[in-house]
């Protein structure tokens, strides 16, 4: 793995047109402060009301006129899921490059369960509205009401403003962007966001015990890919204790880039460097800790059926 890489370059920034009639309201500012404010620990960013509509309407905009599925070309880095942890998103950031000088592909579950999934979702909507080929972001099963509401998302934007909390809900059902789906909970956008490899060796689908989706196996991974003509599927969704997992023959790969997932474990963090002729590197973003490079070096690699147990609830996780 590496651990660090150079910054990508002859990029031609082309900040969203969306905005620029906006002249009250300066992005690069606003996004700015995100960087100037950071510290360690949990803090939070006062969002005013006007920013938050702001952010929310032009985020509106420039996602609505992306197709459904996206074909995005190198370089980029690919980071999976965040969950709030908004000082290793920073991290992540000022370490491999900020947009436009890198290109990013997020694969989605960016709140739910950290501290700081607010000043999370902001960011990277921000850096969406104002870098629109730049950043490219995914839904991941907890960009949906129906599990954010369970997960913490709704209650941190209750938050917002203590003395109105029902403009914390209207905030949060202004983040519910739905394109073109309302609240999946079965089909294929359902299954799409909740299926997972299968680690025992097993053939075709089972139920998967998270209470939503499926877990498909070698055989159904095999026809996907020659069905779709790629050679490698890259995903999230799942913890693992190096940041990365390899599957099924090297034909899948899991990034998990929340190192230190919630302060309960001390898994890595990484993200995929894919360069502009599509050869991979991993990058890692390890926690501090005694003993937590030789347990890496020593663990296991996915660890979801810990997380299962950590977190109970009735909603599906």
């Amino acid at each position: 793995m590496e651990s660090s890489t150079r910054l990508a370059a002859g990029v031609n920034p082309k900040p969203s047109k969306s905005n620029t009639g906006a002249a009250a309201f300066n992005m690069k500012r606003f996004l700015d402060r995100h960087f100037v404010e950071i510290r360690a620990g949990i803090h939070h960013i006062p969002y005013t009301k006007e920013e938050f509509e702001h952010v929310n309407r032009e985020a509106k905009l420039v996602l609505g006129k992306e197709p459904g599925c996206l074909e995005i070309s190198g370089p980029l880095h690919i980071v999976g899921d965040i969950h709030g942890q908004y000082n290793d998103l920073v991290n992540i950031f000022m370490t491999l490059g900020r947009p436009p000088a890198t290109r990013y592909l997020f694969l989605g579950d960016y709140v739910d369960r950290g501290s700081m999934q607010v000043e999370c979702i902001m960011l990277l909507l921000s850096y969406k509205i104002h870098y629109p080929e730049h950043v490219f972001l995914l839904r991941g099963n907890h960009e949906l009401a129906r599990i954010n509401n369970t997960y913490g998302f709704l209650h941190s934007c209750r938050r917002l403003i203590p003395s109105d909390p029902n403009y914390g809900i209207e905030v949060w059902k202004e983040f519910q962007l739905k394109k073109p789906f309302k609240n999946p909970a079965r089909g294929l956008a359902n299954d799409l966001m909740w299926a997972d490899p299968d680690k025992e060796p097993f053939n075709h689908w089972r139920g998967s015990k998270r209470g939503s989706g499926f877990k498909f196996g070698q055989d159904v991974l095999e026809e996907a890919l020659d069905r779709l003509g790629v050679e490698l599927i890259v995903r999230g969704h799942q913890m693992c204790l190096e940041g990365y997992a390899l599957e099924c023959k090297r034909l899948i790969l899991t990034i998990f880039s929340a190192p230190g997932y919630c302060a309960q474990y001390r898994n890595a963090g990484c993200v995929l460097k894919v360069s502009e002729d599509l050869e991979c590197s991993l990058i890692a973003f390890v926690p501090d800790g005694e003993g937590v490079q030789d347990m890496l070096e020593k663990g296991g690699r996915l660890w979801d059926t810990e997380v299962d147990e950590f977190y109970k609830a009735q909603a599906p996780q």
